[in-house]
């Protein structure tokens, strides 16, 4: 069923720009100004200005050769960007229920989007007592586990360029991270494989998480167990780690990684 959406809510000039990327197709690949303002109804100042906006932002390109317009290449990150998270998240649901039902915790899976950490998918625990994970939310990298472990697999200059930032943070939240000791923590999680904290985002709750791999070996998300801390004691813990990293190392293969 679709949406009904309230047309208050819509901005013309977006809808506009839309109407504008729709307009090219597989038998009309390249369109001048004239052809586009035709097609979807606006005079060519208003056209002229909307693609400017677009070449701008990559999403459309101008062939030198004829003066004509076509999609630009941006637009091709953004579809592979988003048939990368649908496959990803039909390849790990079924391997996160499993570790859900066997662990009874709600577990989680999350990417990196805007040097944020942001839940993509998640099985809540059947216990009454459990965490609550909102999809879609941005949280930080450099707190709590889900977060740290994501941070850790990042190319070298984006993560030092948070970690550097992190005192900003620390005036804006309230927070008080040590960048020294959060870059010790990283290194560590990198070589652990996994990220581990207790009442660092939500007080009383404790998180493991785990990378997931594409096939070229590349993170490209975390697979993550969290509930109260006082269910995740130290015997059960070792028992949790071992059973998040199989989790992730499932959705990994699902991915096309070969493994080591």
């Amino acid at each position: 069923m679709s949406k009904v959406i309230n047309q208050q809510h819509i901005i013309n000039s977006v809808d506009r720009s839309i109407d504008v990327l729709f307009a090219f197709t597989a038998e009309k690949p390249e369109l001048g100004i004239s052809e586009l303002s035709q097609k979807i109804g606006l005079n060519k100042s208003t056209v002229f200005r909307l693609l400017k906006t677009l070449e701008y932002r990559g999403m459309i390109m101008q062939n030198p050769d004829n003066q004509k317009y076509r999609l630009g290449l941006k637009l091709l990150d953004l579809g592979n960007m988003a048939i990368s998270q649908i496959e990803i998240r039909d390849a790990a649901l079924p391997f996160m229920r499993h570790l859900s039902e066997k662990t009874r915790e709600t577990v989680t899976l999350n990417i990196v989007r805007n040097y944020s950490r942001v839940c993509i998918e998640k099985v809540e625990s059947s216990e009454d007592i459990r965490n609550f994970v909102q999809i879609g939310l941005h949280n930080p990298l450099y707190t709590g586990a889900s977060g740290k472990l994501l941070l850790a697999y990042l190319p070298e200059k984006e993560k030092d360029q948070i970690i550097n930032n992190v005192l900003k943070h620390n005036q804006a939240d309230g927070q008080h991270i040590n960048p020294s000791v959060l870059a010790e923590e990283i290194e560590n999680i990198r070589r652990q494989g996994c990220a581990c904290t207790t009442g660092e985002r939500v007080l009383n709750s404790a998180s493991i998480s785990a990378p997931v791999r594409d096939y070229d070996g590349e993170v490209v998300a975390g697979i993550s167990i969290s509930g109260p801390s006082v269910r995740f004691t130290p015997e059960r813990v070792t028992e949790l780690i071992k059973d998040t990293m199989e989790c992730a190392k499932e959705v990994s293969f699902q991915m096309g990684w070969k493994g080591k």
